[in-house]
């Protein structure tokens, strides 16, 4: 499904099994879209980029379910360059790299409630960090069992996450040991 320069467009409900190589199973590219409910079957054997591609401001993508096989790139690629986007509630069964992209420049993001159930990574391309607003989060809370998280460069701010290489500043905090 291929959509180009559409406003108000809502992609719903549909069931695609993609065997052929292709870059996305769904493509939008256009403004204040919904892209919700889809079931998405990339085939092993064909290579893609991602499953769900959308470009544009005001988007929201929420409620799909992804089997992109190892031969899926993305599930989900939130390209380059667009605001207030949404990304939540989507299940992602399978991909060779990231269950969601976020591109360079996309800002007001809001990332929650998504399930990997292959290790694919959220990703948020380097000039993300300090371009818009992030949330990144879940209802639960975060649970990480399997999977090491890391802050790759201590941050400045009084809220940022403390790291344990490199050097921090660290402003009335009592640490203790154990």
């Amino acid at each position: 499904i291929y959509s180009s320069l559409v406003t108000n467009l809502q992609i719903s409900g549909n069931h695609l099994t993609v065997g052929a190589s292709t870059n996305s199973a769904i493509s939008h590219v256009g403004s204040k879209a919904l892209i919700e409910g889809n079931t998405i079957v990339c085939q092993t054997g064909a290579t893609h980029t991602s499953a769900i591609s959308c470009s544009g401001d005001d988007t929201v993508v929420c409620n799909n379910f992804i089997d992109g096989s190892s031969s899926t790139s993305n599930g989900i690629v939130l390209p380059t360059g667009y605001t207030n986007v949404s990304c939540h509630n989507n299940y992602i069964k399978a991909t060779s790299s990231n269950a969601i992209l976020s591109q360079n420049n996309v800002a007001s993001v809001f990332i929650h409630d998504n399930k990997s159930a292959a290790g694919g990574a959220i990703t948020l391309q380097a000039s993300n960090l300090g371009w818009g607003n992030f949330v990144i989060g879940t209802t639960a809370g975060y649970i990480f069992d399997t999977i090491d998280p890391r802050v790759t460069t201590a941050g400045t701010n009084a809220a940022s996450v403390v790291t344990v290489g490199g050097t921090q500043t660290l402003t009335n905090k009592t640490l203790t040991s154990p």
